[in-house]
C-alpha cells in the first residue's frame, strides 16, 4: 500500500470531451496529446472538486466558463465522476458523484463514498441522493459504529461539509482532495515572487508561486538536503547557475532568494531573473519534498518553432 495518499484512478463520464473517461494512475504520470485532446479539461475537472470542498458550486459550475458548453454533446446535461483513493492508513475508498444542471439551476443528485477493498463487501461512509443521506463510520477502538442523517444544500458537495471528528474517514478524504495543488506555467506571479515574502511555518508553494522564497527558506533552513537536491537539478538545466541562499531584509520576518552564477561578481536577486528561470525554480520546487503528502498538478504547453505541435501536462500525484 502506498505511503501516502493517491488517487490512483479517476472516471468521468459526460464532461466536455469526456464522454467515458477512465485512467488509472501511478504517483507520477505524464500526460501527452495534441490541442483540444482534453488535457486542461481534465485539470479543470479535478479543480472543480477540490474547490468543491471548500465552497459553494457557483452557478457556472466551473468558475470562468460561461459561454462554453461544460456539458458532453451528444448527451443529457449532467456528468458524473469515480476517483479511486488510498488513504494514508492503507484504506482505499471510491468517491462518485454526480451533478445535473443546467447552470444556475444545476444541482448535485448522487454522492457516495465507500470502500474498496478488493474482494470485500464495500462499507458505505456517504450515501446521498438530492439533498439528503447519511454518513456512516464503522465502530473504531474508542467508539461504536456511527450512523447519522444528514441533509446537504444542493449546490454543495456534502463530502466537504462534514465536520465531525468521529468520520475519520471522510474527513481524511475531504482534507486529501482539499489539499490538492495545481500550477501552470502560464499563471506563475512573477511580479509576486521578485518581492521579498514573509516567512511561513511548512509552506506549500501558493498556485501563482508568490510565496517561493518562504518555501526556498523553509527547505534551506529546515531541510538543507533537499536544498542541495534542488541547487543539483538547477545546475544541470541552467548554464552558470551556481548556488542559492535566502536572506532576511529590513522588514521583519521578510526574506528574499539570492541567485549566484558564473561571471557575475555579485549576487542577483530573484527581481533580476527571466520569468523563464523563475518558472523553472517553481517547476523544480515540488521534486525535493519533506511530506510528500499533497497532490501537485502541474500543467504546461510547448509551443514554437523547435517544438513538436504538441501540449503536454504531467501531473505528479504524490
Amino acid at each position: 500500500m502506498y505511503k501516502h495518499p493517491r488517487l490512483t484512478s479517476v472516471k468521468i463520464k459526460g464532461y466536455r470531451p469526456f464522454r467515458d473517461f477512465v485512467a488509472p494512475l501511478s504517483p507520477l504520470e505524464v500526460i501527452v496529446g495534441s490541442n483540444g485532446s482534453g488535457k486542461s479539461c481534465l485539470f479543470e475537472f479535478l479543480k472543480f472538486l477540490r474547490d468543491g470542498m471548500q465552497g459553494d458550486i457557483p452557478s457556472e459550475i466551473i468558475p470562468g466558463s460561461i459561454g462554453q458548453q461544460i456539458f458532453h454533446i451528444p448527451g443529457p446535461k449532467k456528468f458524473a465522476w469515480d476517483l479511486e483513493i488510498d488513504l494514508a492508513d492503507g484504506v482505499p475508498v471510491r468517491y462518485q458523484g454526480e451533478l445535473t444542471g443546467p447552470r444556475i439551476r444545476h444541482e448535485v443528485s448522487t454522492e457516495r463514498v465507500e470502500s474498496a477493498t478488493e474482494g470485500v463487501r464495500p462499507f458505505l461512509f456517504l450515501d446521498r441522493r438530492g439533498n439528503q443521506g447519511f454518513i456512516h463510520q464503522p465502530a473504531g477502538e474508542v467508539h461504536a459504529e456511527i450512523q447519522q442523517e444528514m441533509v446537504s444544500r444542493r449546490d454543495r458537495l456534502a463530502l466537504g461539509t462534514i465536520a465531525d471528528p468521529r468520520m475519520k474517514i471522510l474527513l481524511q478524504l475531504g482534507d486529501y482532495i482539499r489539499s490538492w495543488r495545481f500550477y501552470s506555467t502560464f499563471n506563475i506571479a512573477t511580479d509576486k515572487i521578485r518581492k521579498p515574502v514573509l516567512v511561513e511555518p511548512e509552506p506549500w508553494l501558493d498556485e501563482d508561486g508568490g510565496n517561493l522564497s518562504a518555501v526556498l527558506h523553509y527547505l534551506m533552513t529546515e531541510h538543507p538536503e533537499l536544498f542541495d537536491q534542488l541547487q543539483l537539478h538547477l545546475r544541470g538545466q541552467i548554464r552558470g547557475f551556481q548556488s542559492l541562499t535566502v536572506k532576511a531584509r529590513s522588514a521583519p520576518g521578510e526574506v528574499m532568494t539570492f541567485w549566484r552564477e558564473q561571471g557575475c561578481d555579485r549576487e542577483l536577486s530573484l527581481a533580476d531573473l527571466s520569468d523563464g528561470s523563475l518558472r523553472l525554480i517553481c517547476w523544480f520546487r515540488p521534486l525535493p519534498a519533506p511530506q510528500p503528502a499533497l497532490s501537485d498538478l502541474y500543467r504546461r504547453t510547448r509551443t514554437g518553432p523547435s517544438s513538436p505541435d504538441l501540449s503536454s501536462s504531467s501531473c505528479l500525484l504524490r
